[in-house]
């Protein structure tokens, strides 16, 4: 099985919170352009929203300089590879030229450290969850320059935006179009504790944060990134409700709407080419996952509706 797999999607169960890094975000890791998508940024303008991405997990397993099993990836060129791979279909796909992209290359946790040992996972999240947030301070205090922005990311990458939501300032929030979850959750608990975390309600409120997960039916919800979850917006006509609404991939139609109960995306459609896909690629195949989640699709199937909702908000 080769290390790395590109949308291997691994979502990390609930983390803990950043602890705040210095303000002027100094790190000797993120001030080389190397550690960023797209080096320098040469194409950063002043006249256009900033989006600041976070990868979903690329990497099914590491080794340390000593050959023993890393729990985070190395950012190996393989593993480089398929990130990038990711990074650049999110840019052209979804925001392409109407933003400044930034993502920064951090060290995520690997698939193998997620499903072979829980029990070192506290001590994982802390490290990862603490070099999100260097990141996101180094983003603010040197990239930024006082653009608005949006935070988004899919798998484990909703969940690190749901830490930097988490660990965002109040000064820095005036200042965030919204926050995209793709395939995460958001709980009653982040909604209660941070006025940084305020669910979407429709196509352009501000300030907001956009989440869904995508099932065929309800026996495809995957607890790691929907249990407790109180959000979700259908993302192709904007609705909190169950009203249905048609799009088409991959030359198939869909109709999808918002399960009320569940706060999940049920897509009505022909189930063959997910049950297929489900059953012959690892690692969905040997998670014992149901053939009903959609969840490597979340950020497949949604995005020129949430390139024109990222344009609509940016210009409210």
């Amino acid at each position: 099985m080769r290390k790395s797999l590109i949308f291997s999607l691994l979502i990390l169960l609930v983390c803990t919170s950043c602890t705040h890094a210095e303000e002027n975000g100094k790190n000797s890791y993120w001030e080389k352009s190397s550690s960023w998508f797209g080096g320098e940024n040469s194409e950063v303008s002043g006249d256009k929203v900033d989006v600041l991405y976070f990868v979903s997990t690329n990497v099914l397993s590491a080794k340390d300089e000593q050959g023993n099993e890393s729990m985070t990836s190395r950012l190996t060129d393989d593993d480089l590879y398929y990130i990038n791979m990711e990074l650049q279909y999110v840019k052209d796909s979804i925001f392409g030229p109407d933003f400044n992209f930034f993502s920064p290359y951090y060290h995520q946790y690997t698939f193998n450290s997620f499903n072979n040992h829980p029990e070192k996972m506290d001590s994982v999240r802390k490290e990862v969850n603490k070099e999100i947030c260097e990141a996101f301070d180094y983003y603010m205090a040197k990239q930024n320059r006082n653009r608005r922005f949006i935070l988004a990311g899919f798998s484990q990458g909703g969940d690190m935006v749901m830490n930097i939501l988490r660990h965002m300032k109040k000064k820095q929030y005036s200042r965030m179009v919204a926050a995209y979850v793709l395939g995460y959750k958001v709980t009653a608990s982040d909604t209660l504790n941070y006025s940084t975390i305020v669910p979407a309600k429709g196509e352009t409120d501000t300030g907001v944060t956009i989440a869904f997960n995508s099932v065929l039916s309800k026996e495809g919800i995957w607890d790691a990134v929907t249990e407790g979850t109180v959000a979700c917006i259908n993302p192709v006509n904007w609705k909190t409700d169950a009203t249905p609404a048609s799009f088409t991939f991959e030359g198939r139609p869909h109709t999808v709407h918002v399960d009320e109960a569940s706060k999940v995306l049920i897509v009505d459609t022909d189930p063959t080419p997910y049950y297929k896909w489900m059953s012959e690629t690892p690692p969905f195949s040997t998670m014992n996952l149901s053939k009903d989640c959609l969840h490597h699709w979340d950020i497949l199937f949604y995005n020129k509706y949430l390139r024109a909702n990222a344009l609509a908000r940016s210009k409210k």
